[in-house]
C-alpha cells in the first residue's frame, strides 16, 4: 500500500545554497523598497517642515538623514513602521521625548506633520 504523503526530496548541496542565495536577494529587495518608502516619508515630512517653519528646513533633513543611516545600520526595517518613523522625526523636532504624545501638542509642525503624514499614507498604500 502506498502512502499518500510522499517522501521529503532531498535537496543537493548547490540547491540549498541557490535558495539561501534566493532568500538573501529577496531580503535585500525587500529592504530596498520599505527604505525607500522610509525615506519618502521621511521628505514628505522634511516638507512639512520648510513649509511652517522655513528656518527649521536643514535641521529636518539632517534629522530625515539621521534616521534613515540608523534604519540602514541596523538593517531592521521590518520593524520600523511608517508610524515609528513619524514618531522619532516628531520628537527630534519638537524636542520631545519619543515616549511622549506628539500629536497632543496643538502647535503649527504638530499639524504640518500630522497633515502630510495623512498625505503620504492616502498616496502610498501597502496592500
Amino acid at each position: 500500500l502506498q502512502s499518500p504523503i510522499q517522501a521529503k526530496k532531498e535537496c543537493s548541496v548547490e540547491e540549498i545554497a541557490q535558495t539561501k542565495q534566493e532568500k538573501e536577494r529577496q531580503r535585500l529587495e525587500t529592504f530596498k523598497c520599505k527604505s525607500q518608502r522610509i525615506d519618502l516619508l521621511l521628505r514628505r515630512l522634511v516638507g512639512a517642515v520648510g513649509r511652517v517653519d522655513k528656518k527649521r528646513s536643514k535641521e529636518a533633513n539632517e534629522t530625515r538623514k539621521d534616521i534613515i543611516e540608523r534604519v540602514r545600520i541596523e538593517n531592521n526595517v521590518g520593524s520600523t513602521s511608517d508610524e515609528g518613523i513619524v514618531q522619532q522625526f516628531a520628537s527630534i523636532m519638537l524636542g520631545i521625548e519619543a515616549s511622549d504624545d506628539w500629536q497632543a501638542m496643538n502647535t503649527p509642525l504638530t499639524s504640518a506633520i500630522q497633515s502630510s503624514f495623512q498625505e503620504f499614507l492616502s498616496h502610498n498604500r501597502v496592500d
